[in-house]
């Protein structure tokens, strides 16, 4: 499936410092023998988009080797240390012109599936207007989240440890929650998320 047409790119946020993982990358972890950061932007790649943006901060050496043979842009984020906005400005701040919508992925989650993903994306594309797409496990919002390009200025605006939700939740376009299950819940922030999630700590 290409969505060239649709001009959509995918950010996947690999920058985070695993506070909680009491000193383990979260994303350097193993989840059916793969690492979980590859797993997570295989499975991007799957869905056909017109560019996909990892944006990386710490321990980016590794994550770059792990995946510098996708055919991924790296975007490497100085102040990962201040918060997920500064990651979201550097990925938005990388995408090109042309591109009308970003879905934005955490790179910790490892249920997520390339039919998830188009599932959302078909649903954007039959929008004739601009509206905001996320996924939902049990009718509560969850991620990866797709943002129309109408509200990426306002992404520059953020700061601190947050995402996308207030811009969401502040803007008048509508948001249409697609259920995709418990993929869209399911992170790895702590040592006891990721064993829950089949996960196996190797550094």
């Amino acid at each position: 499936m290409s969505l060239s047409d649709g001009k959509i790119a995918a950010i996947i946020l690999a920058a985070g410092s695993s506070t909680r993982m009491k000193g383990s990358n979260k994303l350097l972890s193993s989840f059916d023998g793969k690492i979980l950061i590859r797993h997570v932007t295989e499975h991007v790649l799957a869905a056909g988009f017109d560019e996909v943006v990892v944006v990386t901060g710490f321990e980016s050496a590794n994550i770059v080797q792990l995946l510098n043979d996708l055919p991924v842009i790296f975007v490497h984020n100085n102040d990962h240390k201040t918060g997920l906005s500064s990651s979201l400005k550097a990925g938005i701040g990388s995408l090109s012109d042309k591109i009308s919508a970003a879905m934005i992925v955490l790179g910790d989650m490892p249920a997520i599936r390339p039919e998830h993903i188009t599932k959302m994306i078909a649903a954007f594309l039959n929008s004739n207007d601009p509206i905001f797409v996320r996924a939902s496990h049990n009718g509560r919002m969850g991620n990866p989240v797709i943002l129309p390009s109408e509200v990426f200025s306002q992404i520059n605006l953020l700061t601190g440890d947050i995402g996308a939700r207030q811009i969401i939740e502040n803007s008048s376009y509508p948001v249409l929650q697609i259920e995709i299950g418990e993929a869209a819940s399911i992170d790895v922030d702590t040592p006891a998320a990721l064993a829950q999630a089949g996960g196996i700590i190797i550094q």
